[in-house]
């Protein structure tokens, strides 16, 4: 069972998806690397030896030991010919490596592979975005409350992190702007 609808793919017959948050989107597992590879019907996941028993028990689908390049074994049993790859998130240096290993298979740049299926949203995700949303304006009434002569940005950046990390966030999405005075200016002042 996976957590979100399988995403189309396009005309190809499979798309390979290695940027990490894509991976943690379709899989809900917190990976440093790895490959998900993507047919119309299936997907599969693979990960080198440090996920591999992690993988195994939480992912939505079938894992595999992966030792890195295509498996094109597995592509080879579903007779793939022409395969997907997101160009906005891969490298030179990955796409490069793609090619090498891409043995007779066409591959397809398509920018924003996933953009599309990631701009519809679940229920859950609808909840979880509430949820961060209810939580930003937490943190941002606890700073506001704070706001005093002589406070720094950087104390109220803290405070901020401090407060939305306390009532749930695991995370920020990108470093607090806290600006006074002059750096107000700046509207991505650090």
């Amino acid at each position: 069972m996976t957590y979100v609808k399988l995403p189309k793919i396009g005309e190809a017959d499979a798309a390979v998806i290695n940027h990490v948050t894509d991976l943690y989107y379709l899989t809900q597992l917190n990976l440093s690397r790895g490959l998900l590879l993507i047919t119309k019907k299936e997907m599969a996941l693979f990960v080198d030896g440090r996920y591999l028993t992690t993988a195994q028990e939480q992912a939505p689908c079938p894992v595999h030991l992966w030792e890195g390049g295509l498996p094109m074994g597995w592509l080879r049993e579903r007779k793939v010919k022409t395969l997907e790859f997101d160009s906005a998130t891969t490298n030179y240096d990955q796409f490069l490596a793609l090619q090498t290993a891409a043995e007779g298979i066409q591959l397809i740049p398509k920018p924003g592979l996933l953009k599309k299926h990631r701009g519809i949203k679940q229920p859950h995700e609808i909840a979880a975005l509430k949820q961060a949303a209810a939580v930003t304006w937490k943190g941002y009434q606890h700073i506001a409350s704070l706001l005093k002569e002589g406070i720094s940005e950087k104390e109220l950046a803290l405070e901020f992190e401090f407060c939305v990390r306390r009532a749930g966030a695991s995370e920020l999405s990108f470093e607090p702007i806290v600006a006074f005075g002059g750096n107000s200016a700046y509207p991505h002042h650090r």
